[in-house]
């Protein structure tokens, strides 16, 4: 059951980059969100000059797909 949830609910999907989750928390506890109370916005900027545009941040299971410019929306 664990390793079940594991790669369902706990592992990166597809091409596009980010950190690879941690079971529960997923990138809650990484990014300082949680223990060091680093806003969003903060925790995102980091994400961004790290893996680019567009990358996936997990928030506890579920998977977001974060995309920082206009035009990267626009073409999606």
């Amino acid at each position: 059951f664990y390793y079940y949830v594991k790669r369902v609910y706990f592992s990166l999907h597809g091409q596009i980059p980010g950190l690879p989750p941690q079971f529960l928390f997923g990138n809650l506890l990484q990014t300082g969100v949680i223990h060091r109370n680093i806003p969003f916005n903060l925790a995102f900027l980091k994400l961004e000059a790290k893996f680019g545009d567009i990358f996936q941040y997990w928030f506890g299971a579920t998977r977001i797909v974060v995309v920082n410019h206009l035009e990267d929306v626009q073409h999606i």
